[in-house]
């Protein structure tokens, strides 16, 4: 069964909540539905700037903090990636700042990104978002 990291987003719910519902960003709810749509809640992930990588039912607490990928970072998640035992075909949805994190302690991740046409207008926002409406219930190829 495949997984899928997503990363988290500034917008949070008011209280602590499991951290697939704590993230409310327009962004990270289409990145969830797709997700939701591929694979099933338990093996969704989320990519937490002060977390790290926490399962989508782990309960979280609202915070403020930016991604800021740092060799300590990298260390944290792949141990964190060793205990969960995330392998197999896993999808990451997200921006360049999770992915430096990510990439270096799961090299076998697949940046949904990357399924997207090169440059700025083929990897920018506004495209990622038109791949995640319209390609519920499919992986990038």
């Amino acid at each position: 069964m495949i997984s899928v990291v997503l990363a988290c987003g500034a917008e949070k719910g008011p209280a602590s909540a499991p951290a697939l519902d704590l993230y409310r960003g327009p962004f990270f709810r289409l990145t969830r539905r797709w997700a939701e749509s591929v694979t099933g809640r338990g093996r969704i992930f989320i990519l937490s700037a002060l977390h790290g990588l926490v399962r989508a039912d782990e309960l979280l607490a609202p915070y403020d903090v930016r991604m800021r990928p740092s060799p300590e970072l990298v260390a944290r998640v792949r141990g964190q990636v060793a205990a969960l035992g995330l392998g197999g075909p896993v999808y990451f949805a997200g921006g360049a700042a999770y992915l430096a994190v990510l990439l270096p302690a799961l090299p076998e991740v697949v940046a949904v990104s990357a399924a997207l046409p090169a440059g700025r207008a083929g990897r920018g926002i506004g495209a990622q978002r038109g791949w995640y409406s319209r390609n519920l219930g499919r992986l990038p190829t």
